[in-house]
């Protein structure tokens, strides 16, 4: 993370205060696959929530999150307007958990990232989408095709 750090971040985006931005990045692998919540994650990490934000747009520039937004339709129904942010990389996000062995409960997310992934790798990052309604009902993943409703935002 540090040589990330140090060639990634500060000559392309020139962020300030490494330590808020690592304790930041480790949260959002600890969460990864959740709902994404720029307060929280502000507190705990003592900066501002502007800052949070243009952490993680550092972030996903770099590819070491992914951001998945809301796919909408009838507005009335789905109240998910909050993007879920993924890790990019498995062993980050294991890492992060401080998972040294696989549990059965763990496969899953892992499997939803794998699939995340390759995904990404087919369809390109802007056009995958989730979907979530008031019975949290949720379909992890939606390939919204360019132009189709719900898929532009």
């Amino acid at each position: 993370m540090d040589a990330y750090w140090a060639k990634d971040i500060q000559e392309l985006s020139h962020l300030e205060r490494p330590s808020a931005f690592q304790k930041l990045t480790e949260l959002l692998m600890v969460q990864s696959g959740a709902i994404f919540e720029a307060r929280p994650l502000a507190g705990a990490c003592g900066i501002s929530q502007p800052t949070v934000e243009n952490y993680v747009s550092a972030l996903e520039e770099t590819l070491v999150i992914h951001i998945l937004r809301p796919f909408h339709g009838n507005r009335s129904k789905e109240i998910i307007t909050a993007p879920k942010i993924y890790g990019c990389d498995t062993g980050f996000v294991c890492f992060y958990r401080g998972w040294t062995s696989l549990r059965p409960q763990d496969v899953g997310a892992l499997w939803e990232h794998l699939v995340l992934n390759e995904l990404h790798a087919v369809a390109g990052r802007r056009t995958i989408r989730y979907w979530r309604d008031k019975q949290k009902h949720e379909i992890d993943f939606i390939w919204a095709s360019r132009g189709s409703p719900g898929a532009d935002r």
